[in-house]
């Protein structure tokens, strides 16, 4: 029983040293670690690993050559730099530092703040939290830790903005849709030749013409010749057409004639109705005939169907004359 018993103690011990033998040791599995992140740079729980585990090897690993070029090229790329893209160059130069030496913290701080100069804030913090890692201790450690804490301000405030504009953008898409219906709609059912019949309000005040002092008009001069209550085709074509503002707007144009109609109209489509479409003059410095300030506003009647207020031929004393045209 002796016998077997010190057998089997030798066969532990043997095994024991070939184990030893065959063991790797911490720099050893470091390299390998390091390798393995280099086929796989995004593992930050990798990187992590290989941190704490440099981290416990006496002495430190040394930083080898290659890691040194690229950090140094970085902090002359960072020097030069003054708009957030030229940051890149040294982000790319801080990254291969640190795929070469993971456990190095100098490249983690300045990465982290290229990050941030491309407003790339969650890069940033976890530049910042592998830097600690590192094993970064008393006032540097404090300092990173708050810098952590402004970068998170700035990513949220960030983030509101994107979805700010990200909206705005869903939104002038859909502004663009409703102009590019509504402008089809109207050409359809009002893209022709004028029809109209027309109010006038001849030298009264502002007042005057938004009360009930309107007439039909019995006589209007065009080119010379006298048109009746009801107007006669005049030859010219409404045009409603998508422009302005990258196509989320309708401009109207097309009633000129011997100056009743100086300007484009240009609308802001606000919804998918007519009734939703807010009209302005394009150009707000028009005259009329005699060079008196003028001004034409496409707007609805009470039935939502188009009309255009003519405001022109304006007196010192405050009156002008007035017309609306109502096309049918």
């Amino acid at each position: 029983m002796k016998t077997i018993g010190k057998l089997i103690l030798f066969v532990f011990a043997f095994l024991a040293l070939t184990a030893g033998a065959y063991a790797q040791s911490p720099r050893e599995e470091l390299q390998q670690m390091v390798e393995q992140l280099q086929k796989t740079p995004n593992d930050n729980a990798l990187r992590e690993k290989i941190i704490k585990l440099a981290a416990s090897i006496k002495p430190a690993p040394a930083i080898p050559e290659e890691a040194r070029r690229a950090f140094v090229r970085g902090n002359a790329t960072m020097s030069e730099a003054k708009m957030p893209e030229e940051y890149a160059r040294a982000v790319q130069l801080y990254t291969e530092a640190l795929l070469i030496a993971p456990w190095w913290s100098d490249p983690y701080f300045n990465l982290a703040r290229a990050h941030e100069l491309r407003q790339e804030y969650d890069s940033a913090i976890l530049g910042l939290r592998f830097f600690l890692l590192t094993g970064i201790v008393g006032n540097e450690a404090r300092q990173a830790q708050d810098q952590i804490y402004v970068l998170e301000e700035k990513r949220d405030r960030q983030a509101k903005v994107d979805e700010k504009r990200k909206l705005e953008e869903a939104q002038k898409l859909q502004r663009q849709a409703w102009a590019k219906d509504l402008a089809r709609w109207m050409t359809e059912n009002y893209g022709r030749s004028l029809l109209s019949k027309v109010q006038i309000c001849f030298w009264c005040t502002d007042e005057d013409a938004g009360g009930a002092n309107w007439t039909y008009a019995e006589t209007l001069t065009i080119d010379g010749n006298l048109a009746g209550k009801d107007w006669s085709r005049l030859g010219k074509k409404l045009l409603f057409r998508t422009a302005g503002q990258a196509n989320d707007e309708i401009v109207f144009s097309g009633v000129a004639h011997n100056g009743v109609m100086p300007t484009d109209l240009c609308g802001t489509v606000n919804g998918p109705r007519p009734e939703d479409i807010n009209w302005k003059q394009c150009n707000s410095d028009i005259k009329s005939w005699n060079g008196t300030a003028a001004s034409a506003v496409f707007t609805q009647t009470s039935d939502y169907k188009p009309m255009v207020r003519i405001k022109s031929n304006c007196q010192p004393d405050g009156h002008c004359s007035h017309a609306n045209l109502m096309l049918e």
